[in-house]
């Protein structure tokens, strides 16, 4: 169906656009241009036409005028067009359709016609293959935006109508023949391969230029430009060059002109399609993105080597130079590449820093990232990796779309939010699967029935599989059904009703997302809600600028009479729409928070508990909205104006322009910070604090208040110096008001500063932590061993901590670190009991939790326990992207000394590179052997 339904709405125009090529050459060729010349200028001119139609709707019109203008637009020229060609011929009196000369008919051909129409459907073949390959391999660098995909376009079209006006200047003497095919075909194919040897060192400079684009949206398109033209543009020349010199050697002058433009038109389209299919829906997924470059390289190779046999058996000369080509590309096909640096790195959105500290700052993040990556696939959608370095994390085009912890406020209280306000939710429709955790907690809730998975990316499933101990095994669940597919699609043609409604896709900014917030897609929504039904709608609030979260705001406002909005995780908002009143019934509320799967996802992943705890998410009722929807003036994102993804895109990788602060001050400054009902029944001081303790297990620092009464700013103090590390004064600050701590969050923050300083009454505090966050209990329980000094208590308690992450990994980051810390303590003050923490950690803890400090606690343990029998596995992780510093690097080296480890050798270079690098103020002694 789908299709048919393209075929449908592209079929007719392109078939028609196809004639209009031969047309115009066979009219506009001079009787004396045998060597068929002019095709070349006319198919530049065509190309470089459409490099304005790429960039005035990219860069303009669609932004601005909106996509059916812009189509208008382009039928008003075509009309234009059609109308100037008709008055034309009528003035020529058919003079430019005269036939060929006799001398033209006669003459005689080198190649035959099935072997130039082969080669051109092969070309086709190998660069629309190359332009999916390009998208794929430049969305990380570029960001992936429409942005991306236009530039990457104007300038394969630019390449192209270059290389055409180059083929109208060739040689008047020399005839087309199959060498100088054979030389541009092994010319492309080195031009090709030339970007993929560069490997990491041009995602380094898409770096460096990010950088350096303080010119704003000019300096950041003419940066994606710079990038860009580096891998496509010469390629594009030479195959512009090629299409006019394919048309020279189907025939001479203007006999059957018409016909072999045609014929090699088509011919070239057609495997031009069948690139684009083969690497859809088979190269990229199959075999990834750089194996399918290296792939396109290798179809233009055979093609250079099958004409250069033609052209010897021809006993045609000039054919040293496109052998040498040949070779030479050979030669850079092995290079190896783009590292997961390029792939997997978010260089487009701004979000790479290099350590200015390393001597070799690209190798140091070349090593970082691959060390991290724990596996990474091109789906057929987008390039996927999952990372370990505080967590599991999965990357999609080289930015972070969800993680197992620091994103599990937003995906876990965002579904559960809207389940509390609904009276008794019975289906709901997830759209995006990530990690599971929307899903996996929504199935939990008691009267869920069914909850329905959209995900268009099949290889997300991996993703949830793998996070499983934080969605609840949601894979598993009867109530969860995964559905393959667009949203949009799901939604238009879906006889289901929903309860509740929760999409939460990629950053809007991302080319076709922006679909999935429009006013259009909204009423889609609307249809599909049940009676009292809510869409629960995320929305990031970084990176943007108000006016950008303004027309957020009146899209939705434009389609649901009320928008609340919430605030789920850092810099996270959460609009929940109804078409009708949202009812906060605080009695039922009281009853719905204190069950499950409510109390431990409040505990868990808020820090908090009860209606303050609930409410203090809560930004602002509907009214907000209505007052950002007037100011918005009209500016409502939709299907035809599309205004939200370039707003987005325009901001990509700059901080500071916004912030959730901002909604909360305007909410309070017009009296909707509460529902009127909640806000009288919550206590106001209640309220804030619960904000301020929320803040913490958000891993983010409570900000100061200027009028805050003297009790709540001592505990606010306390959990900055928490936040901060000093345990000792978190507890100063705690002593100086009176109040017990109530707060999971905040029975944390007692519990572990009063068990690291050993203090009296530590262990009824651990127990009381136990109820609420066990795992962190374990780990302060082990804080109370050492500070008692009693190292085999210790160890045992670490052990159980590390072990107990299995059943619970909600535990506190810093509280892991510092058991992390403690084991190196303990294995240095009782080598017996270090020897049971190196077999606790031997394995990534549960969603690879700080796997990164875990693998190089394991290097120390070993250190300390028996480096020559360990050290191979505690190194073994490491390889070969091995932490760019000296230490661990002189560690390899002496290891696999001890060892006589076949790696040695590798060892001794990276050593050796590293101190060659290192400032000559800095010595080391340098291995022997």
């Amino acid at each position: 169906m789908r299709v048919a339904f393209s075929t449908l709405v592209l079929g007719i125009p392109t078939f028609l656009m196809g004639g209009t090529l031969p047309a115009a050459v066979r009219g506009a060729l001079p009787s004396g241009d045998r060597g068929r010349r002019t095709v070349g200028a006319l198919y530049a001119a065509n190309t470089l036409g459409a490099v304005v139609g790429v960039l005035v709707p990219t860069l303009w019109s669609l932004e601005r005028l909106g996509l059916r203008l812009t189509l208008w637009t382009a039928c008003w020229v075509n009309l234009l067009v059609a109308v100037a060609a008709g008055l034309m011929a009528r003035r020529s009196d058919g003079e430019w359709i005269t036939s060929g000369t006799a001398d033209e008919e006669g003459e005689n051909r080198t190649l035959s016609a099935g072997l130039v129409l082969a080669a051109a459907t092969a070309v086709g073949f190998a660069f629309f293959l190359l332009e999916l390959v390009w998208y794929r391999m430049l969305a990380p660098l570029l960001g992936g935006s429409s942005y991306t995909f236009g530039v990457i376009l104007a300038l394969v079209l630019l390449g192209i109508g270059t290389g055409g006006a180059l083929s109208a200047r060739r040689a008047r003497t020399r005839a087309p023949d199959a060498a100088s095919f054979a030389a541009t075909c092994s010319l492309e194919a080195l031009l090709v391969t030339l970007p993929l040897a560069f490997g990491d060192r041009l995602a380094f400079l898409a770096h460096v230029l990010h950088g350096l684009q303080a010119g704003g949206f000019r300096g950041s398109v003419a940066g994606w430009m710079a990038v860009s033209a580096i891998v496509v543009l010469a390629p594009a020349i030479v195959a512009g060059y090629q299409f006019p010199l394919l048309v020279a050697l189907l025939g001479r002058g203007r006999e059957r002109l018409g016909r072999d433009v045609g014929r090699a038109y088509a011919w070239n389209t057609l495997g031009a399609v069948a690139g684009s299919l083969a690497g859809g829906l088979g190269a990229l997924p199959l075999l990834g993105a750089v194996a399918a470059w290296r792939l396109a390289s290798a179809v233009l190779l055979v093609l250079s080597v099958s004409f250069l046999w033609t052209a010897h058996r021809a006993a045609a000369g000039g054919l040293g130079k496109p052998l040498l080509l040949a070779l030479t590309t050979v030669v850079l096909l092995c290079a190896s590449g783009p590292t997961a640096f390029w792939r997997h790195s978010p260089i487009g959105a701004g979000r790479v820093e290099l350590d200015d500290s390393s001597p070799m700052p690209l190798a140091d993040a070349v090593h970082a990232k691959n060390r991290a990556i724990l596996w990474s696939q091109d789906g057929v959608e987008s390039s996927l990796a999952a990372q370990a370095l505080g967590e599991y994390a999965f990357l999609v085009n080289g930015k972070a779309d969800g993680s197992a912890r620091t994103d599990a406020p937003t995906q876990v209280m965002s579904g559960l939010i809207g389940a509390a306000l609904h009276p008794a939710p019975r289906r709901a429709l997830v759209i995006g699967l990530g990690t599971g955790s929307t899903a996996g907690w929504l199935a939990d809730v008691p009267t869920i029935e069914r909850v329905d998975v959209v995900e268009i990316e099949p290889a997300i499933r991996r993703v949830a599989m793998d996070c499983a101990p934080v969605n609840r095994n949601v894979l598993d669940n009867p109530r969860v059904h995964l559905l393959s597919g667009d949203g949009r699609e799901v939604l238009q043609t879906a006889r289901e009703t929903y309860d509740i409604i929760f999409s939460e896709p990629s950053n809007p900014y991302r080319a076709g997302i922006a679909s999935l917030f429009t006013a259009d897609f909204y009423r889609s929504v609307r249809d599909r809600l049940a009676p009292g039904g809510l869409l629960l709608q995320w929305l990031q609030g970084y990176e943007v600028d108000p006016q950008v979260i303004r027309t957020a705001y009146a899209t939705l406002r434009s389609v649901f009479p009320v928008v609340e909005s919430w605030e789920v995780g850092r810099n996270d908002l959460l609009l929940v729409a109804s078409p009708q009143r949202i009812r906060h019934d605080l009695r039922r509320l009281a009853r719905t928070l204190r069950a499950s799967p409510w109390r431990e996802a409040l505990s868990s992943v808020w820090g908090v508990e009860g209606l303050e705890g609930f409410y203090a998410g809560y930004v602002a009722t509907g009214g907000l909205a209505d007052a950002i929807a007037v100011g918005a003036r009209g500016s409502v994102n939709t299907d035809d104006r599309p205004i939200l993804e370039f707003g987005f895109a325009r901001n990509l990788g700059r901080l500071g322009l916004f912030d959730i602060s901002e909604l909360r001050s305007l909410a309070f400054r017009s009296d909707a910070s509460l529902p009127p009902l909640v806000e009288a029944a919550l206590d106001p001081i209640a309220l804030i604090d619960a904000r301020m303790a929320r803040m913490v297990a958000l891993q983010g620092v409570p900000a100061r208040l200027d009028s805050a009464p003297t009790a709540l700013a001592s505990r606010i103090e306390a959990r900055r110096a928490f936040r901060a590390g000093d345990l000792g004064l978190a507890c100063l600050h705690w002593s100086l008001q009176p109040r017990d701590p109530t707060l999971p969050i905040d029975v944390l923050l007692l519990a572990e500063c009063e068990a690291s300083a050993g203090r009296d009454g530590a262990l009824e505090r651990i127990e009381e932590l136990a109820r609420t966050r066990p795992s962190d209990a374990r780990f302060s329980r082990a804080a109370w061993g050492a500070a008692q000094e009693d190292w085999p208590a210790t160890a045992t308690a670490l052990v159980e901590a590390f072990h107990g992450l299995a059943d619970d990994p909600w535990v506190f980051p810093e509280t892991l670190r510092r058991g992390l810390e403690r084991s190196v303590t303990v294995a240095r003050e009782d080598p017996a009991s270090g020897r049971r923490l190196w077999d606790a950690l031997r394995l990534p803890l549960p969603v690879y939790l700080e796997e990164e400090q875990r693998r190089r606690t394991l290097l120390d343990l070993a250190r300390i326990l028996d480096f020559p029998a360990l050290c191979e596995e505690a190194l073994r992780p490491f390889e070969p992207w091995v932490p760019w510093e000296d230490a661990i690097l002189a560690s390899r080296v002496e290891c696999y000394r001890e060892n006589r480890s076949p790696l040695l050798a590798r060892a001794l270079g990276d050593l050796t590179r590293y101190r060659a690098s290192t400032p000559p103020d800095l010595e080391h002694g340098v291995p022997t052997g």
